[in-house]
């Protein structure tokens, strides 16, 4: 659930802005904000008339999965989950935002045929978007059937992987294939994330427990692209790759704690 969740949400922000764009061009701006605002509001209305969906005799499985995942992380406390999806979410928004630099600097100057920098970039940006709509159901299929925490494990270590070979190897097609993995490993580590603090929430402070594993997460995608930036102008991409692969290596090492 929490899989189609994340890939119905990635459709929304890939689709809203090219939907958007297109309305601009056709009908003007301001009929365009209109129409989204219409929009907004209906999702309001539906969320409000929304109930709980509650099925009988699925509730003592899902206590019991909840048992299962406390049992095998008794460790795993609340603040180093927090700590983990900051780390994710930082390292996602780190190369994600420098996608238009890595292209131009890196990729587009030994591409044989010719395309502009912003399109490539486009092109990268909403393939990890829409590719989300396929990595997002496998990813929560995965989740159920090898656990949350090997889901993790194995996406973020492809990550590292990545993000190693990208620093290391300039061509141009090696980095469009590292980099398309590497935006769509981030997808499978954010629906393994959000979908472990489901699991770990207490029924008692379960709002509580979730907004402040949201305020870890918008930290880190706040935080992201300002330390990448600032790091890639001084130093270059190297270190801004050798961040990302300690924050990646945090979050391995918290989970197999």
């Amino acid at each position: 659930i929490i899989a189609m969740y994340q890939a119905l949400s990635r459709l929304g922000t890939g689709g809203g802005a090219l939907l958007g764009g297109l309305l601009s061009d056709l009908i003007g701006l301001q009929l365009t904000f209109f129409l989204f605002s219409i929009m907004t509001l209906s999702g309001v209305i539906l969320v409000l008339e929304a109930g709980p969906i509650r099925v009988p005799g699925t509730a003592p499985s899902r206590d019991h999965q909840m048992r299962q995942t406390v049992e095998r992380s008794e460790s795993f406390t609340p603040f180093l989950l927090w700590l983990c999806v900051f780390s994710l979410s930082m390292t996602e928004q780190m190369i994600a935002n420098l996608t238009g630099r890595l292209v131009a600097d890196r990729i587009i100057l030994g591409i044989p045929f010719s395309i502009g920098i912003a399109s490539l970039t486009g092109i990268l940006l909403s393939f990890r978007t829409f590719g989300t709509l396929f990595i997002g159901p496998a990813s929560g299929v995965l989740s159920d059937r090898i656990g949350r925490e090997t889901l993790i494990l194995a996406a973020t270590f492809l990550q590292i992987i990545a993000i190693s070979s990208l620093a290391l190897f300039k061509n141009w097609l090696f980095g469009i294939l590292v980099l398309s993995v590497q935006l769509l490993a981030s997808s499978a580590t954010r629906v393994g994330i959000y979908t472990l603090a489901g699991d770990k929430a207490p029924q008692e402070g379960q709002a509580l427990f979730m907004n402040r594993f949201s305020t870890f997460n918008d930290l880190g995608t706040a935080l992201g692209p300002l330390i990448a930036f600032s790091i890639y102008a001084s130093f270059g991409f190297g270190w801004v790759a050798v961040l990302a692969i300690l924050l990646l290596s945090g979050v391995i090492g918290i989970l197999l704690k």
